[in-house]
């Protein structure tokens, strides 16, 4: 695990933005990620790319997440270490991304 993760997560939460997993992943392995990082208190939902069959970097799975937060998709940020595919799909879809 990366040491700054829950830090890091709990400014962007102190700031008043609410924070989301959006992952291509098992929901019971996401779960144990989440509480391993000492994020459950952090984030405020999963949103599974299961739930709609589609999978990243497809673009509907962003505006897909955006919907789900009732967030315009520009107003949206999506940060991943998971490389460019992830940076590449949320851009595509018109949300900002790093």
């Amino acid at each position: 695990m990366f040491n700054d993760v829950a830090d890091g997560t709990e400014r962007v939460v102190d700031i008043g933005c609410e924070v989301y997993v959006l992952s291509s992943d098992n929901p019971a392995m996401l779960e144990y990620l989440i509480e391993a990082a000492d994020l459950k208190d952090l984030v405020s939902d999963m949103i599974r790319a299961d739930e709609i069959g589609v999978y990243k970097p497809d673009p509907a799975i962003y505006q897909h997440a955006a919907t789900r937060v009732e967030t315009p998709i520009e107003n949206s940020l999506h940060v991943s270490s998971g490389g460019m595919r992830d940076v590449w799909g949320a851009k595509h879809a018109g949300m900002q991304a790093g």
